[in-house]
């Protein structure tokens, strides 16, 4: 399964036209109103995990439609470079930019905790949806 089957097996009910599979540099972070990008590791049980939860919580709040999703492969990214830019390290554990009004409002690593449990408390994400819903 390649990268964009197994974010739709993941993702099944996110409306394809608002779930992209991107590269880092083809995506416009400066001139993007609202958007998520998660970064996923294929090889990453936390990253996996992180990205299922982000799903839920986007179609359980209702907001699938109203901004983008973005999924870009780790592999595919020169992690030296993302953390000189975005101040931010890498490590797998489904890592996720919450960008508003061209900027980086929000940085999650992952929702797991580093035993790969689930977390409990589902407000960050919340929280995050209501941030880019903000005016």
């Amino acid at each position: 399964m390649n990268l964009e089957e197994q974010i739709r097996f993941y993702c099944p009910n996110f409306p394809s036209e608002k779930l992209k599979v991107s590269r880092l540099d083809q995506i416009d972070f400066k001139n993007m109103e609202r958007g998520v990008l998660f970064i996923f590791a294929t090889w990453s049980g936390s990253s996996v995990v992180s990205f299922k939860l982000l799903c839920d919580a986007l179609m359980s709040a209702g907001e699938r439609t109203s901004f983008p999703l973005y999924v870009v492969d780790i592999d595919e990214i020169n992690s030296e470079s993302f953390k000189q830019n975005w101040s931010h390290s890498l490590n797998g554990n489904g890592e996720t930019m919450w960008i508003k009004g061209g900027t980086l409002v929000a940085f999650d690593i992952g929702y797991t905790d580093k035993r790969d449990r689930v977390l409990q408390n589902s407000d960050m994400l919340r929280e995050r949806i209501a941030l880019l819903k903000s005016p």
